[in-house]
């Protein structure tokens, strides 16, 4: 498993999709709902402009990214516990070159009877859960091993729908229906003012448009110990889309 591969994807997200159009209402089943905000067909796709900071805390460098990524989805499987698995590709692209794209991932996407699951890099994240509703909480990491100190900061998260069917700017383009996942939101001690104390920030945020997938999203997670470095280490990712089918 190809662990520094994880924030790139959570972007991600991680967790980050196209939809097809699927009216809501009260007599629709949990799972046709869910998959209005996620693509459940072959050869849709999403593409992302990308804003990435990684900080290093040996060195005290921080290294700024800019780049393309595209989700298609390629393919579909039926597992061993007889669920319809959707197979996304990742793509990447350098956003200042004309380079073609590149195959960097890949990740799988089903709908249950009580939520959508995304696995990525063997970790499974529960993105959505039922009922689509404003300020509906899940636990969209209880299927991750937060025992593992690589994962721990994935602890106690407690997702929740915010601004449930309101529009937004994503900075391209207006979406007249959406819905916001907040994911995280952590901070422990403030690193300006308290520099001699160890602290930690954490915040996941995505923006589904109806009938058109992730619009935006956001992770940052950073730790600093002034024990054994002088400047904090993790990493920053936002998305937005740019272009979909």
């Amino acid at each position: 498993m190809k662990r520094n591969s994880l924030p790139l994807l959570l972007l991600a997200v991680i967790l980050s999709f196209a939809v097809f159009s699927c009216k809501k209402s009260d007599n629709n089943p949990p799972a046709v709902i869910g998959t209005s905000y996620l693509p459940f067909v072959k050869g849709q796709y999403v593409t992302f402009s990308v804003d990435s900071i990684y900080w290093i805390d040996t060195s005290c460098l921080q290294i700024e990214n800019v780049y393309q990524l595209q989700y298609v989805v390629k393919d579909t499987f039926t597992d061993a516990k007889k669920h319809l698995q959707y197979v996304y590709y990742a793509y990447i692209k350098s956003s200042k070159t004309n380079n073609t794209w590149v195959a960097k991932d890949v990740f799988y996407a089903t709908a249950t009877d009580t939520g959508i699951l995304v696995t990525k890099d063997d970790l499974i994240f529960r993105k959505f859960g039922y009922p689509i509703a404003e300020a509906n909480t899940w636990k969209g990491n209880s299927l991750i091993d937060v025992n593992d100190k690589d994962y721990s900061y994935f602890s106690n998260w407690s997702y929740k729908y915010k601004d449930v069917g309101l529009g937004y700017f994503n900075g391209s383009y207006d979406f007249p229906n959406t819905v916001t996942v907040l994911e995280a939101d952590q901070s422990v001690n403030d690193i300006v003012s308290n520099p001699d104390t160890t602290a930690a920030r954490t915040t996941f945020k995505e923006i589904y448009a109806y009938n058109v997938g992730l619009v935006y999203s956001e992770a940052t997670h950073w730790t600093y110990d002034p024990n054994s470095a002088l400047c904090k280490k993790g990493y920053s990712v936002i998305m937005k889309a740019i272009d979909h089918n």
